[in-house]
């Protein structure tokens, strides 16, 4: 495997009126928005071409944000503050509907604080627990806005690991396979793989009438297969103790470890790294020392370990197809009021569907 090293191909400027970012980053290429994090305080969503602000969500000091997107121009933004409130909401990022009331407030009944959250890949949410080993599977139908279901999966613990860890990063792989980050006492502890059984939406074959009954909360266990503690970088073996950020390209685990942001070649023990960014300086806050790590639609790597900038790099050397090349080009000559000009084509509703990243 061969990887481009600090390929930073854009620095984008993060306009003077934008109050929160540097732990988080994100880009809508429908409607051309970046929103950007800082994660004990709010989210800001603002256009990078015209540099307008375009809204503000504040939640507060002394929390604890984390925010992912979702499929029809959406953002999930979980927010707790222990002894207080805590809630997941899910905001629209359309333009005549932002600052105003989240368009779903999800009621997790067993995460007492929920925390980081994930969509996976079959487009269902994933919530972990805020100091506790458990996670909530959250089936909605994107159309509607409707919760179909919610199942409760539970994480079997080591004995000394009982009651201390707690999940600061969350991330899933095409197989349906889980990457998490605990800490102990605000220390990173461990990077785990777990793997997620099928949904009974997904195997049983029972009348209506019975499935609507097994839409109560389902209690399941999730299987460990790896814990990783180190990763092999240039031969050396190289010990995984500040992890400040992850995410998966659909091929590989990307993590920000120190002043590194690496790929890892496998999900196991000791895997062979490539060294994609060096030179990070997360910005910290509360207890939190996190680097903003994210796709944007071209597969470039997004980063945010400032309040000022965000960095894109381009570290894969194979080729893009040729139609994400061309959706591509589509959006960055569009521009403006994209998702309004591609509904106006007289084209097939299936490459309406792809032009709009559905």
């Amino acid at each position: 495997m061969k990887v481009l090293a600090n390929n930073c191909v854009s620095k984008i400027e993060i306009p003077e009126g934008v109050t929160y970012s540097g732990n988080g980053v994100a880009y809508n290429p429908v409607l051309g928005l970046f929103v950007t994090v800082d994660c004990v305080e709010g989210i800001s969503v603002w256009n990078p071409v015209s540099r307008e602000l375009m809204a503000e969500c504040d939640l507060g000091p002394d929390g604890d944000l984390n925010m992912t997107l979702l499929p029809g121009n959406r953002i999930a933004v979980s927010h707790s503050e222990p002894n207080h409130w805590s809630s997941v909401e899910i905001l629209s990022l359309e333009e005549d509907t932002f600052g105003n009331s989240p368009e779903l407030d999800l009621k997790v009944p067993s995460l007492t604080y929920p925390g980081v959250i994930a969509l996976t890949p079959r487009k269902s949410l994933l919530v972990a627990g805020s100091g506790q080993m458990a996670f909530n599977e959250i089936f909605i139908d994107w159309n509607n806005l409707n919760v179909l279901n919610t199942r409760e999966l539970r994480v079997p613990l080591p004995p000394l690991r009982e009651g201390c860890g707690e999940v600061r990063m969350l991330c899933c792989s095409p197989d349906g396979k889980v990457i998490r980050a605990e800490y102990d006492k605000h220390a990173f502890s461990s990077l785990t793989v777990t793997k997620i059984c099928p949904s009974s939406e997904q195997k049983d074959q029972g009348s209506k009438e019975e499935n609507e009954e097994k839409k109560e909360l389902e209690q399941i266990e999730m299987q460990e297969e790896a814990t990783i503690s180190y990763y092999m970088l240039d031969g050396e073996k190289t010990k995984i103790e500040h992890l400040r950020g992850c995410i998966h390209d659909g091929q590989n685990l990307i993590i920000a470890e120190g002043e590194n942001i690496v790929l890892l070649e496998s999900l196991t023990e000791g895997s062979n790294a490539h060294l994609l960014v060096s030179g990070l300086k997360p910005v910290v806050k509360g207890s939190r020392e996190e680097v903003g790590l994210n796709l944007n639609h071209k597969g470039q790597l997004m980063v945010c370990d400032d309040k000022e900038f965000i960095k894109v790099f381009e570290y894969k050397c194979s080729p893009r197809s040729l139609q994400d090349i061309c959706r591509s080009a589509i959006v960055d000559t569009i521009q403006t009021g994209y998702s309004d000009k591609v509904k106006s084509m007289t084209i097939p509703s299936a490459l309406k569907d792809y032009l709009l990243y559905k």
